[in-house]
């Protein structure tokens, strides 16, 4: 507890005696940590060296199987269109024919322009999938976030309709700012703050 000045200056040098044991113990353990330091990174390099093509291999694959299944899905779909737009026009042209044959046998105007409005109900037609899924592979849809105006986004935060949580203050700019403009700092929301440190040094 530091109540006076011979308290003050006792625990300052107090203070400085456990600068120069830290220094002592990092002098000590220094060679033990550089000698595991350079096994971890060795071991890290000879990891990386036989992971790389791997990984490598991987992503090109895996672009790949994507891109394959994403155009044999555009083909499915378009000739699930051209199947669907053949069935609306084979269902317009049962109606048509339904009405003329409707129109041949005395229906009025109203019943042929009735049958005419209501073509028959078909099923929208369906074309499978023609990729063939490999056991232990799968296709999943994953989603991210992509911020397209930072400026919108701290509007919505600031309006109340999205939470402050969604964004973080960059710190390291912040406090840098405040190193240098001290009590001059001018942002919205931001002030300067002194924060006193006490420092030693044993020479």
């Amino acid at each position: 507890i530091v109540r006076d000045q011979q308290t003050y200056d006792f625990a300052g040098k107090l203070l400085i005696g456990i600068k120069g044991l830290r220094s002592e113990i990092a002098e000590h353990h220094k060679p033990v940590i550089e000698a595991a330091h350079a096994a971890h990174r060795a071991a890290l390099d000879a990891k990386k060296r036989l992971d790389e093509p791997l990984d490598e291999a991987e992503t090109i694959i895996k672009r790949n199987l994507l891109a394959y299944q994403n155009e044999q899905e555009a083909k499915r779909r378009e000739e699930e269109r051209v199947a669907l737009e053949k069935a609306k026009r084979e269902a317009d042209e049962m109606a048509l024919a339904e009405a003329q044959q409707a129109e041949k046998e005395g229906a009025s105007p109203e019943e042929v322009d009735d049958i005419l409005d209501h073509p028959p109900v078909f099923a929208a037609p369906v074309v499978a999938s023609s990729v063939r899924r490999v056991q232990g592979i799968s296709t999943r849809q994953d989603w991210k976030a992509e911020v397209v105006s930072v400026k919108a986004l701290c509007r919505a935060i600031a309006d109340g309709s999205a939470p402050t949580t969604y964004v973080t203050p960059n710190m390291v700019a912040l406090n840098q700012m405040a190193r240098a403009q001290r009590e001059q700092i001018n942002v919205a929301g931001v002030k300067a703050v002194p924060v006193p440190t006490i420092s030693a040094r044993t020479r």
